[in-house]
């Protein structure tokens, strides 16, 4: 009997203490341990008899702190539960919004993230009316939770902000390590590591200095344990393996139970893999025994109930990321009909756009192609115009030079005739106007073979030249020898090429007839790249070149052979050898019709 009274006794004091703990920084856990379960449940029933909610809440407090580090959510919830209702009954205001913000975290751990939500919004009224800057934090710390595991980055970043804000304000050693923690974690998912090293030993610093930790040493040990093992990670990802397994073998301990809900398991394979990768394979496969072993030992003293529990959870949480994976690909394959539906319409304006400028290019090009047809057609057509103008002033010199002096000559001549000359005189002045005539009539000859079109061609010019030469010679009885090429090319000449080339053979063979007192003389026409006339003669030759080049007509030649882009050389060499080349190239190239 009075054992159990100091056991009552006991559990007062208990309470008292926890009742104290709760008002000043949270709800220390009850040692359920060294209690007797009999004489809690006599506590228990005692205070409910008597209506003392705020001993109960105090109870149910320190037993759902106990359960949580003990790893058993379901009773810490259903005992946090409790505490709540009876610290509402007792008007405790600080131990409710405390269990307010512990409810939060179980119900974010279970994933009902409305109903964290609500928790969390109450227990933030209360603590930022009474600028209570410690509780606020995590408050803010577990709002910025739930907004990233639902992908919620704005409020995120917010939140995490507003806890920044209220751990400044409140300087509470362990918010400020919660918050260094994060830091640390996404200096090494950002492969900072050396930074993050110096900040987890920052945060050794900070717990071990630190005169109050939380809610007790046991909040002060979890997170010992937390940063040996974010410098054990980042050492084994530097592949500093004796570091890592320096601080590692402090997180893990061989009588700690294995807990399925923390980084237990992470924190053994993390270690296993620092002994592989250093070469200590003994080591590594020890602590595998040791995980395996602590693994089975946790199913073995599992309540079978609480195991059909959880692998009903389990298919549950399953069959819902199922369901979300199947809403997820369902929405990606609507973005992606949506995608190529959009893709197809841009193609379809893209190519339509293409059509109608590649349309109107064409239609431009067309346009344009027309107008410089139609403007070489003009131009071509004016040419010919010029052409045809030039010829006939061409023409119209002609005859007026050549035919008009001639006929002036012979009427001068029949003038005479007429003032009565004697007989001798008459037969001299009828033989002039005869050859006048006759030179008059090879004239009009030459004009009629210069523009008759069907003569345009290499042929027709040397028979011409051949037929005019041998006339020529053999009317003042000057022996003639005339070589022709066996086979002329089919070579089309224009009308004005056919008569340069034709009266720069004629004028050569005016000087024999005139001035050379010459024999014998020579016509050679060759072919090869060029069109070579060789005229020679066995006269007397140039007495003077300077006074030959004018009074013979040189100068006229060479302008006319210039113009055909062709030259003529003079030799005197017992007579007078010409050498006129012409370049056939240079010549219309136009088949001759039949």
């Amino acid at each position: 009997m009075l054992c159990c009274r100091l056991k009552i006794f006991y559990l007062i004091l208990v309470c008292c203490y926890l009742d104290n703990a709760a008002a000043q920084s949270g709800i220390a856990p009850l040692p359920l341990n060294l209690l007797n379960a009999d004489s809690l449940n006599e506590v228990i029933e005692k205070n409910e008899n008597e209506e003392n909610y705020k001993i109960l809440s105090a109870l149910y407090g320190g037993m759902y702190m106990y359960y949580c580090e003990s790893h058993d959510r379901e009773l810490a919830i259903k005992y946090a539960m409790k505490a709540e209702q009876y610290a509402l009954k007792a008007g405790d205001s600080a131990r409710f919004y405390f269990t307010e913000v512990k409810l939060g975290e179980f119900s974010t751990d279970a994933h009902a993230y409305q109903a964290a939500n609500s928790y969390y919004q109450n227990a933030l009224t209360h603590y930022r009316n009474r600028k209570h800057f410690e509780m606020l934090f995590h408050v803010y710390g577990g709002l910025s939770r739930i907004a990233s595991m639902q992908g919620d980055i704005e409020n995120r970043d917010r939140y995490d902000s507003l806890a920044v804000e209220a751990n400044a304000k409140g300087k509470d050693t362990l918010a400020m390590v919660i918050l260094n923690d994060i830091k640390i974690r996404n200096l090494i998912d950002s492969n900072r590591l050396n930074e993050g090293i110096l900040l987890a030993k920052k945060n050794l610093g900070l717990i071990d200095k630190a005169q109050t930790f939380g809610s007790g040493n046991a909040v002060r040990q979890i997170r010992r344990r937390i940063a040996f093992n974010f410098l054990g990670e980042c050492y084994n990802k530097l592949g500093d393996y004796k570091s890592a397994i320096s601080y590692l073998t402090k997180t893990v301990s061989t009588n700690e139970d294995i807990d399925f809900n923390d980084l237990n398991i992470s924190r053994y394979h993390l270690l296993i893999n620092s002994f592989i990768s250093s070469g200590q394979k003994d080591s590594a496969i020890k602590y595998c025994d040791m995980l395996a072993t602590k693994i089975y030992k946790a199913l073995e003293n599992a309540d079978p109930e609480k195991l059909n529990e959880i692998s009903t959870k389990y298919e549950s949480v399953k069959k819902q990321k199922q369901i979300e994976q199947l809403k997820l690909e369902n929405h990606l394959q609507q973005l992606t009909v949506s995608s190529q539906r959009k893709l197809n319409i841009a193609f379809i304006v893209i190519f339509a756009f293409l059509f109608i400028t590649v349309y109107f290019m064409i239609r431009n090009f067309q346009h344009k192609r027309a107008l410089q047809l139609n403007s070489e057609k003009q131009k071509a057509e004016l040419g010919r115009q010029q052409a045809i103008q030039t010829e006939r002033n061409r023409i119209s010199s002609e005859l007026h030079d050549d035919l008009g002096s001639g006929l002036s000559t012979i009427r001068l001549m029949s003038e005479m005739m007429k003032q009565g000359l004697g007989k001798g005189d008459i037969e001299l002045q009828l033989d002039k106007i005869s050859d006048s005539s006759k030179e008059l009539v090879q004239k009009m000859n030459e004009i009629v073979w210069a523009l008759n079109m069907n003569n345009d061609n290499l042929q027709s010019l040397l028979s011409y030249i051949r037929q005019y030469a041998a006339k020529t010679l053999d009317a003042v009885k000057i022996d003639c020898s005339i070589t022709m090429p066996e086979n002329v090319p089919e070579i089309t000449l224009s009308g004005s090429e056919r008569r340069n080339i034709f009266l720069i053979v004629k004028e050569c063979i005016n000087n024999i007839l005139k001035h050379s007192r010459a024999t014998k003389a020579g016509l050679e026409v060759s072919l090869t790249e060029t069109l070579c006339i060789y005229i020679s003669d066995n006269g007397i030759g140039f007495s003077c070149m300077q006074n030959a080049v004018h009074h013979f007509g040189i100068d006229n030649l060479n302008q006319r052979a210039k113009e055909l882009n062709g030259r003529i050389e003079w030799v005197q060499n017992n007579g007078t050898h010409v050498k006129i080349q012409i370049p056939i190239k240079e010549l219309s190239n136009k088949s001759v019709t039949s």
